[in-house]
């Protein structure tokens, strides 16, 4: 008997995956969106501020809304205080559960319950879909897009204090502020039409970041804190 040949054993192995996966499982989605992963109390806005929820999936979605504190931010990994009571965090979620109807929408209400004082105060507020039976049989998985939405109560006197140089292809950020700055972008142009960039990050107060650059040339980083953003070159 003739052996077969290289190409056609690969060519059964193929047809022989194609096969698998048309009765492989595709798992079933609970997959809500919100208008708005940051949310920022800046001293002279209301201590009221409003994310809205969609509901993408064909089905209802099951919603639970919990708040954290932060008491280390930047520091990994990070410290999350929890309390029965959200008042007493100084921030509070509303509702904390709810049914949201497909395709549906309605708001979450985030309350600080105290305005900023001396020093920021940051939060993770999680919204996560709770997943019910699944209703394809062919699916044994369920997947569930949740979100967790930074909150900034900034201080009644926020203070942007930073000290940046350039070591080499590195630069480094210290904070001596009492408030958080986001760093979104850092870019270095050989050329004017040749420009790279890289991601930043933020920096919270007595916080030092370290931000990889690709080149040892000037490098020009843009900053923002709240409503307000600036550029400097280093």
């Amino acid at each position: 008997m003739p052996a077969c040949r290289p190409s056609t054993l690969v060519r059964a192995a193929l047809a022989l995956l194609a096969v698998l996966a048309a009765f492989q499982p595709e798992p079933a989605r609970a997959e809500i969106a919100l208008s708005q992963i940051i949310v920022d109390f800046e001293p002279d806005q209301p201590l009221i501020q409003d994310i809205e929820i969609q509901n993408r999936d064909a089905e209802k979605a099951y919603v639970e809304v919990a708040v954290a504190r932060v008491a280390n931010p930047g520091e990994w990994p990070m410290r999350r205080e929890t309390a029965d009571n959200p008042a007493e965090l100084g921030l509070i979620a509303t509702p904390a559960r709810f049914v949201l109807a497909p395709n549906g929408a309605r708001l979450i209400r985030l309350i600080a319950t105290e305005p900023g004082g001396e020093a920021e105060r940051i939060y993770r507020v999680s919204v996560v879909p709770k997943v019910g039976e699944v209703t394809d049989q062919r699916s044994g998985v369920k997947v569930v897009v949740g979100y967790e939405v930074l909150v900034i109560v900034r201080p009644k006197v926020p203070r942007v204090e930073l000290d940046v140089r350039r070591e080499g292809k590195v630069l480094v950020v210290r904070n001596t502020g009492n408030t958080n700055v986001l760093i979104p972008t850092v870019r270095q142009c050989p050329t004017p039409a040749d420009c790279r960039g890289v991601n930043g990050t933020r920096v919270y107060a007595g916080r030092t970041e370290r931000i990889e650059l690709p080149l040892d040339m000037p490098a020009e980083a843009l900053f923002s804190q709240g409503r307000r953003t600036w550029t400097q070159t280093y």
